[in-house]
């Protein structure tokens, strides 16, 4: 399962619109939990300035940048 929420007020580095991608597993076998976390993450920032006046540009909000 993914689990993202857009969010309406971003914090922003550098006035751009970031990601922080964090990776981890959860497992339950027989009623016994167990988590995994994958220590290496990464940050993303989108190509343009994020500005609440211009929200219909996507290049303020992309910050994949293998599309």
């Amino acid at each position: 399962m993914i689990l993202q929420k857009y969010i309406d007020n971003p914090l922003l580095y550098q006035r751009r619109k970031f990601d922080i991608r964090c990776f981890s597993l959860v497992t339950s076998v027989n009623g016994i939990i167990k988590a995994y976390f994958y220590r290496d993450g990464y940050i993303r920032t989108s190509s343009k300035e994020y500005s609440s006046t211009n929200l219909y540009n996507k290049y303020v909000h992309l910050v994949n940048d293998a599309v």
